[in-house]
């Protein structure tokens, strides 16, 4: 619980000073943020109650976060200008080493022979020793 308070208290922090920064500037829309505020709350209350309550496990919030913040990089990269051209070529390549390395990773564990060595031991006493000289 420590650690959670102290970051809510680092983002509070922070996000008040980059708030009014970016409002005297004049790029903030206040019905905009309002709205994202309420539904950051509301969905904060919503989703901590069916987590801790066990409705939804917590690997499964893991993981459709996962495959929001996926979606969401896909829509930066793909809408934006050829700027962010070098970081969707990055991502293929960075997903394409993952998934040769998961295949090989299966296929070794398909063709790895399991080793024992009481049966290594017990094939070389049985197999009749020939003699290492000649006479």
């Amino acid at each position: 619980m420590e650690l959670s308070t102290n970051s809510l208290l680092l983002m509070l922090v922070i996000g008040i000073f980059a708030f009014l920064h970016y409002y005297h500037a004049g790029f903030v829309k206040l019905e905009a943020a309002g709205v994202l505020a309420l539904g950051f709350a509301v969905g904060a209350y919503f989703g901590g109650r069916l987590v801790t309550s066990g409705v939804v496990p917590e690997k499964t919030l893991r993981v459709l976060f996962g495959f929001l913040l996926a979606y969401l990089a896909a829509q930066m990269m793909f809408r934006s200008d050829r700027r962010t051209w070098a970081a969707t070529v990055t991502t293929v390549m960075v997903a394409a080493y993952g998934v040769a390395y998961v295949s090989m990773r299966l296929l070794g564990r398909r063709l790895e022979k399991e080793f024992s060595v009481r049966d290594d031991v017990m094939s070389r006493i049985e197999e009749p020793v020939a003699p290492d000289y000649e006479i």
